[in-house]
């Protein structure tokens, strides 16, 4: 009976956030990267996993968005910044407007994520995508990014003549 209710309540909650704007809002990827190892660098956690499950949550600081997806993801390789084998990741519910990720259960991601290892987030404007679609972004990541676009200031190595 209590599971019930809170479902109800969430439902409400979220048709209520559906019907209360009269106009919508799109996403604004205002600060997304333009490559994946900009992403890397950028990002506080890399890694690829799996969704185990999800569910959604209600967030009690937002007004814009009081509704926010919970990911529970299985470690499978890490690139940056975390060390667990599960992690809890929040993105938006995908409602409009929030930017929100759709994670589906069971598929393997490239994760992008931001904030502190016990409170991750990532967003359609991260490069976060289904690892079926992430080859060119592993390899780049794997290669070190593309060639420098400025050259540096000290340079450093050996001449070898031609023979």
């Amino acid at each position: 009976m209590k599971k019930m209710r809170k479902q109800l309540f969430t439902i409400l909650l979220a048709g209520s956030f559906i019907f209360s704007h009269q106009t919508s809002s799109a996403c604004d990827c205002v600060s997304s990267t333009r490559d994946a190892y900009e992403g890397l660098q950028r990002a506080d956690a890399v890694f690829i996993g799996r969704v185990v499950n999800s569910r959604m949550i209600e967030v009690s600081d937002s007004v814009d968005h009081p509704l926010e997806l919970q990911v529970n993801i299985k470690v499978e390789k890490v690139l940056k910044g975390i060390k667990s084998k599960e992690v809890i990741l929040r993105t938006g519910p995908g409602l409009g407007g929030d930017c929100g990720f759709k994670f589906q259960k069971g598929k393997e991601y490239l994760v992008f994520a931001y904030g502190m290892p016990n409170k991750l987030e990532t967003s359609g404007c991260s490069r976060t995508k289904e690892l079926k679609y992430a080859a060119e972004d592993i390899k780049e990541i794997k290669q070190g990014g593309k060639l420098l676009e400025v050259a540096p200031d000290k340079l450093t190595g050996k001449i070898v003549p031609r023979t």
